[in-house]
């Protein structure tokens, strides 16, 4: 073979593979959404992929009434997984959001361990609707194994140094306009938002650039503490159905049925402030539109670091 030839394909076996819109294996874990209320069932799932390894996983379930945090740990042998029903982790009428990750399974220090996957379904019969949703991944900076408290002061931190920076910016790439009651060519939508591994008592101003579907934008503003789920137009009016048809969007779009509007929107975290008035500027945020009618889904948003 000539050496033209095996060059490149020497080359390509050294590069990254891409993740193709997939997410990766991680160290910690969170989950936008937990709901133990009476009529919603949410089933949570970790896996270790790790073929030779066991590890111990640290649940903390957040409570959004208040963020205090109910507590579990689970050991995973190699190849082990885990699923529960969340209402058996915290207390009956919780809601609000997960975040797990890895622990030494000798010192209970929590440790580089890219090995985890996840994921969880929620079935919601007040609603009369189930979907599911993938976690946000963060991948472990200090080396396989090691122990990932850099600061020791025994808590994640998702800066960059201790796992993967936390973003303060999503992007939400798609809504459709809402109505108050979905019909055939309208959309009744939620989205999700908080601070992710915040403390008790802060309190999350965030702003909204809103597009409609011909680059038109418009600004709001919201206030959440701990952990929201909002309608959409609870949020603003900017995302009813009305007031994007009374924009300058695009009418030929959505393209094969146009009676829909459609838009998009960014979440950018301003500043968050704690117990004491102390405050920090572009706080990280993390949250999931959640479709209700006429068809229920969930989507990540993409994360703008």
């Amino acid at each position: 073979m000539r050496l033209s030839l095996v060059l490149p394909f020497a080359l390509a076996l050294l590069a990254k593979f891409a993740s193709a819109g997939g997410p990766e294996t991680g160290s910690l874990l969170v989950f936008p959404e937990f709901d133990n209320r009476t009529g919603h069932r949410t089933y949570l799932t970790i896996t270790n992929t790790d073929s030779s390894r066991t590890i111990r996983v640290h649940l903390n379930l957040v409570n959004a009434s208040n963020c205090l945090v109910s507590n579990r740990t689970v050991t995973l042998t190699p190849r082990d997984t885990y699923t529960a029903l969340t209402s058996a982790l915290a207390a009956s009428g919780q809601r609000g959001y997960v975040w797990a990750y890895a622990q030494s399974t000798t010192t209970g220090r929590a440790i580089d361990f890219d090995w985890l996957a996840g994921s969880s379904l929620r079935v919601d019969a007040a609603e009369a609707t189930d979907y599911s949703i993938p976690p946000f991944v963060y991948r472990g900076l200090t080396s396989d194994g090691q122990n990932t408290d850099a600061d020791n002061d025994f808590k994640p931190d998702l800066d960059g140094v201790e796992y993967e920076r936390s973003p303060h910016r999503i992007c939400v790439p798609r809504f459709f306009g809402q109505t108050s009651t979905a019909t055939t060519n309208t959309f009744v939508s939620d989205l999700v938002l908080f601070q992710p591994l915040a403390p008790a008592g802060v309190t999350t101003t965030v702003g909204f650039l809103v597009f409609n579907d011909n680059e038109q934008v418009f600004s709001a503003q919201r206030t959440f503490t701990c952990w929201s789920r909002q309608r959409l137009l609870a949020i603003s009016g900017l995302f009813a159905d009305s007031f994007l048809k009374s924009t300058g969007h695009t009418a030929a779009e959505v393209v094969g049925q146009t009676a829909m509007e459609a838009g998009w929107f960014e979440v950018d975290g301003i500043v968050a402030t704690g117990p004491g008035a102390q405050s920090q500027g572009n706080p990280p945020i993390l949250g999931v539109l959640i479709d209700l009618r006429p068809n229920s889904g969930a989507d990540l948003p993409f994360l703008v670091r």
